[in-house]
């Protein structure tokens, strides 16, 4: 046999071997799992299983015990734990009146309420999570559409050092405080949603609904920009509609997911304005704003899904008007790979002094 075929035979071979070797070693995720890891994850799952039960438990008890406070007719009530300190409950009171300050002819019965998050805790059950939080309950019963905005707080010796309106925390740090009735406004003013839109709202849309608009550009707002951070759904969505991809401003209408990641994190760094805390809370009223309350209404109270009732309501598809709404906070920005003109400018220039250089010394070499 010639030496070049020894070779590769010897090779071959030699590879099989291995091969076969390698098939006799058990696969690390085949092997049996130690019983204390099997231990721990049944632990683990019990416990999620314990907590959400008592988050059900608790919500139900909030609303068992606090919905008949709502009051009898169309209007609004606000009742706030004596534990939070008297400045935050006027606090919560005085920003509540502000926001209903706009409905004349309430359409609905509104309630807030501060309560202290054991309330409804079963005993022996640790806190898990966020202690101070905040709940929304809205639908409609035997006295018409009701909405209620139910927060807990986190009381220590019969003080209420932090609230899920966190009116004591913005007291403390000089701050205004931020939306009080959210989305009970827009039912207060306009009365129960269709059906498929109250589908759609509870499905995550109430985000939608958070807070009042405004016409000031985003660029204007004096905001802390977010040089490196980690991307929400929304935040990608956005960023892809505001730059022009449609799919991604329908997207982020009727499949909400505020504040949820996506599967694979997405880092930034210093990509251009920051689309995080956008304008989402406000795409209600800035709808509302730009329609007006007639043809808003008919949205609202619409029979039909969130993109035929858009339509029919307001003249324009939803993934047209929502990119044009983005892009009036945002400007319209470049999303692909791309390169600063004036680095290209720059680039040349360099490119063209280097030639003249060269070509100079070409000439004297030449003399």
């Amino acid at each position: 046999m010639a030496p070049g075929l020894k070779w590769a035979a010897t090779v071959i071979t030699g590879c099989a071997l291995v091969t076969a070797w390698a098939l006799t070693i058990s696969n690390p995720v085949d092997a049996v799992t130690p019983a204390g890891d099997e231990t721990r994850r049944a632990m683990e799952a019990n416990a999620r299983a314990l907590h959400a039960a008592e988050s059900a438990y608790r919500e139900y008890a909030l609303a068992d015990s606090l919905l008949p406070l709502l009051p009898t007719v169309p209007g609004m009530t606000v009742s706030l734990s004596p534990a939070l300190h008297a400045d935050a409950r006027d606090t919560i009171a005085a920003v509540a009146a502000r926001e209903m300050a706009h409905v004349t002819a309430p359409q609905a019965r509104i309630g807030i309420f501060l309560a202290d998050n054991a309330y409804g805790r079963r005993p022996g059950v640790p806190l898990y999570g966020v202690h101070e939080e905040r709940k929304l309950f809205a639908g409609e019963d035997s006295a018409g559409a009701y909405c209620a905005i139910v927060a807990t707080g986190t009381r220590t010796d019969n003080a209420m050092l932090a609230d899920g309106f966190r009116a004591e925390f913005n007291l403390r740090q000089g701050r205004n405080s931020g939306p009080v009735v959210g989305p009970c406004a827009v039912m207060a003013r306009y009365g129960a949603p269709g059906p498929r839109i109250a589908e759609w709202l509870r499905s995550g849309a109430y985000h939608f609904a958070a807070a009042r608009g405004t016409t000031e550009p985003i660029q204007a707002r004096d905001r802390a920009r977010m040089e490196l951070s980690l991307w929400t759904r929304d935040d990608i969505r956005m960023r892809g509609c505001i730059g022009g991809r449609e799919r991604h401003c329908t997207d982020m209408v009727l499949n909400p997911a505020p504040g949820r990641l996506p599967p694979t994190l997405v880092a930034t760094f210093n990509l251009g304005s920051s689309v995080r805390m956008g304008p989402w809370p406000m795409l209600l009223s800035d709808l509302e704003a730009t329609f007006g309350t007639q043809r808003f209404e008919q949205f609202w109270t619409s029979g039909h899904d969130v993109p035929t009732a858009f339509a029919a309501a307001f003249g324009v598809g939803v993934g047209e008007w929502v990119r044009q709404w983005g892009q009036s906070y945002y400007l319209e920005p470049d999303i692909g790979p791309a390169v600063n003109l004036l680095n290209v400018m720059l680039t040349f220039g360099t490119l063209l002094l280097l030639a003249g250089l060269a070509c100079a010394v070409a000439m004297r070499r030449g003399i």
